[in-house]
């Protein structure tokens, strides 16, 4: 595992078939095997804590999945798109969030 502090509130952690990007907003990414699954977090919708610069990451990455506050972003739809609330358990194919 390699966490990576990008900006202000923004991490990455890179694990051995997926990537975790957390409140990325501003900075540059590292570039990661295409094949890996990006999980993208947005804890919540402010300028320093979410860009629209996220969904750029579809067009490098085919397996991007967006993990959105239930405020942020509420009319994007997409099977790879969850909107999650506070309290609640989320499963995704090998994670679980809570």
């Amino acid at each position: 595992m390699k966490v990576t502090h990008v900006y202000h509130s923004g991490f990455v952690v890179e694990l051995t078939k997926s990537v975790l990007i957390f409140d990325w907003y501003l900075g540059s990414l590292p570039r990661w095997d295409s094949s890996k699954k990006i999980y993208v977090f947005v804890s919540h919708g402010h300028g320093d804590h979410y860009s629209t610069r996220i969904w750029d990451l579809e067009k490098s990455y085919p397996n991007v999945f967006y993990v959105l506050d239930s405020c942020c972003e509420q009319n994007r739809k997409g099977r790879n798109i969850l909107h999650v609330q506070p309290g609640r358990i989320y499963e995704l194919s090998c994670i679980r969030i809570s």
